[in-house]
């Protein structure tokens, strides 16, 4: 069964495909109690006609075809891949299709007994009214799917409606009535598909507003970069999960050098160029799907590397600080030179107990490179 909470959260970003997905754990939802209240309504009107002993053949067939119905609607569950358009869609004619089946055998069961009383009576008071039950929730539970709804209605009476305007002259009072409740139907299913449609815009919207305060509580706004929130919760997972399986898992930690004389020199402006400049330097040095980069403090970065070893990071490290220097900031009608001092490793798994510990390290190896000078990369060793 889909859960429709859980697919509220990981909600597609085209509202189109929210929306068929939406429907799709609807309708399976909703047509799972159809046959059992169909055979209901068989048992009470059988039981008032006495139809289990006039009519045991006629009972046995309809209730089988309801249990039959019952037992193919719970167990045709919707695939798995809700993205999968094809299989979707298939399931959803095949759905339909015991849908529409469960409306024609009551259609039957309803004619029958129209045609076996030959007249109003209170077996076929009940039989009716049963019919003006189903009709009434088809047009609540299918609105999602208007011509469908309309179809499930027509075929649940209409058939029964003509055999009595032609064979059974009694019923024929009856049958206008349950035309003019049909014109009525027909109303009925138009508004409420227009209701299903603006609860569906709702729930996206909200979706959406939600996704979007997630992604700004995650970034960092002026570059676009990771925020520390998002780095201290990435990089934390990331560590207990290499810790458990003993994987590699290393960390760069840079800080832009002189960067408050760029501030005092060009303006804040200048500086805000020079932070976005570095973001994007990074973003292009790293483009590995498990990589992380962020901006964790003023003008600090940090860089998430699972799988990566001690050398390779340092390799990594290395490569940024030469972007730097190699693509100065255009700025006027100059350009702003950049360096940064970069600490690195990977985590040792020997000496690290915690995610603040590999930090710490890897952030004083950070230090150590501008006390030696800056402009360079310096590995990590053992906290002293």
């Amino acid at each position: 069964m889909i859960d429709i909470h859980a697919l509220m959260e990981r909600a597609p970003a085209d509202r189109a495909q929210y929306r068929w997905q939406r429907t799709i754990g609807d309708f399976y939802q909703r047509a799972l109690a159809g046959s059992v209240f169909y055979a209901l309504g068989c048992l009470v009107t059988a039981w008032f006609g006495g139809y289990f002993s006039r009519y045991p053949a006629l009972v046995a067939a309809v209730l089988l075809l309801f249990a039959l119905l019952t037992y193919l609607r719970r167990t045709h569950r919707p695939p798995q891949d809700l993205n999968d358009r094809l299989a979707t869609k298939a399931w959803w004619t095949r759905h339909w299709w015991m849908v529409h089946g469960g409306s024609i055998v009551w259609c039957g069961f309803f004619a029958a007994v129209g045609v076996i009383e030959a007249g109003p009576s209170l077996v076929f008071s009940i039989a009716a009214l049963c019919t003006i039950a189903y009709t009434s929730a088809a047009c609540e539970v299918y609105s999602f799917d208007r011509k469908q709804a309309l179809l499930v209605v027509v075929l649940i009476q209409l058939p029964a409606m003509a055999l009595f305007l032609v064979e059974v002259p009694p019923l024929r009072a009856l049958v206008i009535v349950l035309a003019v409740y049909f014109v009525y139907q027909l109303a009925h299913i138009r508004r409420r598909g227009r209701e299903y449609d603006a609860q569906v815009d709702v729930e996206y919207a909200l979706i959406t507003s939600r996704a979007e305060v997630q992604r700004l509580s995650q970034q960092d706004a002026l570059t676009g970069l990771a925020n520390r929130r998002e780095y201290e919760t990435t990089f934390g997972s990331h560590w207990h999960a290499a810790a458990r399986q003993r994987t590699a898992l290393a960390l760069i930690v840079m800080d832009l050098d002189h960067f408050k004389r760029v501030n005092d020199t060009h303006g804040h402006s200048a500086g805000d160029a020079c932070l976005r400049h570095v973001a994007v330097l990074m973003q292009e040095r790293f483009r590995r799907g498990g990589d992380l980069v962020a901006r964790i403090g003023g003008e600090e970065f940090a860089v998430v590397l699972p799988d990566t070893s001690a050398e390779e990071a340092v390799a990594m490290a290395q490569a940024l600080r030469d972007d730097l220097v190699n693509h100065p900031l255009p700025w006027e009608s100059h350009a702003i030179d950049m360096t940064a001092s970069i600490g690195v490793d990977a985590i040792r798994w020997d000496i690290d107990t915690s995610p603040q510990d590999s930090y710490r390290r890897i952030d004083d190896a950070c230090y150590a490179a501008k006390g030696n000078g800056r402009n360079q990369v310096v590995q990590a060793g053992p906290s002293p």
